[in-house]
C-alpha cells in the first residue's frame, strides 16, 4: 500500500482506492502485514493486541496488531518477526506460507479490530485464501460478509500442491469446480479466490475481457469463463 510500502501496481491501487471509497462515504479499512520495509519512524502507531496465537503446521505462532492512519484511511498492521520481519516484501521460498499465515492471522485478529466489515475486499493471491478459510469457519464473525476478489495480475497465482493443501487442512469443499473445468485448476490461491468470492473483478474492463481468453488467461480462463457464465446466467 503506497506510500507505506510499494513493490508494484497493487500498491498504487491500495493507496488510492480506499481514499476514493471513503470520499463516497464508505468506512474503508485496510489490513497489511507489518513488513520490515515499512519505516516505523515515519508513522504514528497504536498497538491493539499482542501475543495473539495463530495455528500453523509448524506449531503456534504469535502475532501483534498495530493501527495507523495513511492519508485519512485507517490501516491495521499484522506484526510477525518470523514471517514479515524480512528486508523484502516478496521473493522468498516460503512466500505462500507467509501469506496464508497473514490470512489466518487476520481472521484470528478480527475481534481485536473493533470493527466488523459489511464487505470483504480481497486483492490478488495474497489475501485470496481468506475466502477459503471462511468456508471452514461458519461461526466466524466475518463468515456471512460478502467477498469481492480483485485480480490485479493473473500471472501471479500462488500455486500450491496437494501436500500444501493437506498440511494446511483445506476442506474438500474448497476444491469443487464447475462442470467441465479441470479440478487441478483449483490448486492455487487465485483460483480459490475466483471459486469462493461472491464477486470477481479486475482492475479494468479491458483486462476483464482479456483474462477470459487463452492468450491472457494464464491457464485460468476456463475457470473464469465458467464463473462468468454462472454469474450472468449463461
Amino acid at each position: 500500500m503506497s506510500p507505506l510500502v510499494k513493490v508494484g501496481g497493487l500498491a498504487d491501487v491500495m493507496g488510492s482506492l480506499p481514499r476514493a471509497l471513503r470520499r463516497l462515504g464508505a468506512d474503508v479499512r485496510v489490513v497489511l502485514p507489518f513488513h520490515a520495509a515499512i519505516d516505523r519512524t515515519g508513522i504514528q502507531l497504536r498497538q491493539l493486541a499482542a501475543g495473539v496465537t495463530v495455528r500453523t503446521p509448524a506449531g503456534p505462532s504469535a502475532v501483534s496488531l498495530w493501527e495507523t492512519t495513511v492519508q485519512d484511511t485507517p490501516v491495521f498492521l499484522v506484526e510477525s518477526e518470523h514471517y514479515f520481519g524480512r528486508p523484502q516484501v516478496y521473493g522468498y521460498d516460503d512466500d505462500l506460507e507467509r501469506w496464508l499465515f497473514f490470512d489466518d492471522a487476520v481472521l484470528a485478529l478480527a475481534a481485536r479490530l473493533g470493527w466488523r466489515p459489511d464487505i470483504l475486499h480481497l486483492h490478488d493471491w495474497h489475501s485470496a485464501l481468506v475466502a477459503t478459510r471462511l468456508l471452514a469457519q461458519p461461526e466466524h464473525t466475518w463468515a456471512n460478509a460478502p467477498t469481492v476478489f480483485t485480480v490485479h495480475n493473473l500471472s501471479l497465482q500462488g500455486p500450491f500442491d496437494a501436500d500444501f493443501r493437506r498440511r494446511h487442512g483445506f476442506p474438500a469443499a474448497a476444491f469443487r469446480v464447475p462442470h467441465g473445468v479441470d479440478a487441478g485448476l483449483a490448486l492455487g490461491a487465485v483460483a480459490q479466490g475466483i471459486l469462493h468470492a461472491d464477486l470477481v473483478t479486475t482492475v479494468s474492463e479491458t483486462y476483464a475481457l482479456e483474462v477470459l481468453t487463452p492468450e491472457y488467461g494464464e491457464g485460468l480462463d476456463p475457470l473464469l469463463r465458467a464463473y462468468q457464465k454462472a454469474t450472468l446466467g449463461g
